[in-house]
């Protein structure tokens, strides 16, 4: 809809002055419009030449993760999936055994609890206002996974260019109003 430019152009504005900026991808990693890639969280990765730090759903299984890391690592020559955090990590020895057979960095494994399980709907999104689910998982985030690597992969990006000066429109006087309540709640910069 807004084009490669487009995308790299609200990126920069979105993040500027940010010591680091995340962009979180909905659906699958490779899946994008009617089956191809266009608009994929892997599409919007090659734009910005950004590194891919995969979540990967761990509960049941140890070393097969590493063969579905593999997969998406190996999919695309263009995407650069630069390391893991696992997810339902049943217990410090499941971690253990996924740490043995290790084929890309990985920067933590956040445990399986009840209290951090977040309802899935349409796209996989729940809003964090609807769910108390969210109060505690910073602080296991902050316990369970390598933040500073994680802000050194981020960093490793390339810069973008930088965008040209935009006019000052202060004064035009237009007024914009932002609907947000429970119909209008998921908002895309």
């Amino acid at each position: 809809m807004m084009g490669e430019a487009g995308v790299r152009e609200t990126f920069v504005r979105a993040s500027a002055g940010a010591d680091i900026a995340v962009v979180e991808g909905a659906m699958g990693l490779y899946d994008g419009l009617e089956g191809t890639d266009i608009a994929s969280t892997a599409h919007v990765a090659k734009v910005l030449d950004a590194p891919v730090l995969l979540v990967v759903d761990a509960g049941g299984a140890s070393r097969s993760v590493h063969a579905m890391v593999r997969g998406y690592a190996g999919f695309d020559p263009g995407v650069r999936v630069a390391g893991t955090i696992f997810n339902r990590i049943g217990s410090p020895r499941h971690m253990a055994m996924i740490e043995e057979t290790k084929s890309l960095p990985v920067y933590g494994g956040i445990p399986r609890r009840k209290d951090l399980a977040v309802e899935s709907r349409h796209l996989g999104l729940a809003m964090a206002a609807e769910t108390g689910a969210m109060a505690g998982f910073g602080a296991v985030v902050e316990e369970t996974c390598d933040l500073d690597g994680i802000i050194g992969l981020a960093r490793s990006a390339p810069p973008l260019p930088a965008l040209p000066e935009v006019p000052d429109r202060s004064e035009v006087g237009a007024r914009v109003g932002v609907a947000r309540d429970a119909a209008f709640c998921f908002y895309y910069a």
